[in-house]
């Protein structure tokens, strides 16, 4: 299926949280939270409008590191849901934030991940099984993930269900964890192919169940706050945009 903007602004759309709170008040406890850390009166909050790709624009250059210097908060369709983005150039650190935002303002957090298994480099290998093997000579490995955090569901990380399918350490892995809910899908998760079992399409189903359309770019915006940290940076790199 098609990836949020036809994965041109990933890795940024490769993960994105979701909190069940308007983006006033998701903002309100971002910046508390984050001035709690840095101290009073370090974070700068600016309020935009635009198009997704715009706002997302404003999260270049991407930041090589441990920790994200620009947070970025779209409202979304139905206003029921703020999006939460940040400007990792690595594996984007949404699901963390959104599980401690989602305990603070005791509201659901949901965080859907995918980045596609790399195919096609002269350096791949496949096993009898067809999955692509050796992730870093193919430039990362595929993931596709679902996570729920309810704040009913208690310490200490607070989720609700947690899926994911990923590729790591030369094999793929399947996390499934927590109590199947009415809309899912349970028997994909006995697929001999782990790949299968959490694809794009079936978290894009769990998410527009619970009001989110992720891959829809006319779901997000037009109102947005970007939070800028006051943390350093390994380095700065532009994104690449290429189709």
């Amino acid at each position: 299926m098609e990836l949020l903007l036809n994965g041109q602004y990933a890795p940024t759309t490769e993960a994105i949280g979701f909190l069940q709170a308007d983006l006033a008040t998701a903002a309100h406890a971002l910046v508390a939270w984050r001035e709690r850390v840095h101290g009073p009166g370090t974070v700068v909050v600016e309020w935009l409008n635009g198009g997704l790709t715009e706002l997302l624009g404003r999260l270049d250059p991407l930041d090589v590191g441990p920790e994200a210097t620009m947070e970025l908060l779209v409202e979304t369709g139905g206003r029921r849901w703020t999006a939460f983005f940040d400007s990792s150039a690595a594996d984007p650190q949404v699901e963390p934030a959104v599980g401690v935002l989602s305990e603070q303002l005791g509201v659901r957090g949901v965080t859907a991940a995918w980045r596609p298994h790399p195919v096609g480099t002269e350096a791949e290998e496949v096993d009898a099984d067809g999955q692509h093997l050796d992730e870093d000579a193919l430039g990362g490995a595929g993931v596709t993930g679902f996570s729920i955090t309810d704040p009913a569901a208690g310490p200490p990380d607070f989720y609700l269900r947690q899926l994911r399918a990923e590729y790591a350490y030369d094999q793929w892995e399947f996390t499934d964890e927590g109590e199947y809910l009415d809309f899912e899908d349970p028997a994909a998760y006995e697929l001999e192919r782990i790949p299968d079992r959490l694809t794009a399409e079936r978290v894009a189903a769990y998410c527009q169940a619970m009001g989110i359309d992720p891959f829809n770019a006319q779901f997000y915006g037009p109102r947005a706050v970007l939070i800028h940290r006051p943390v350093e940076p390994l380095d700065r790199v532009p994104r690449d945009r290429s189709p």
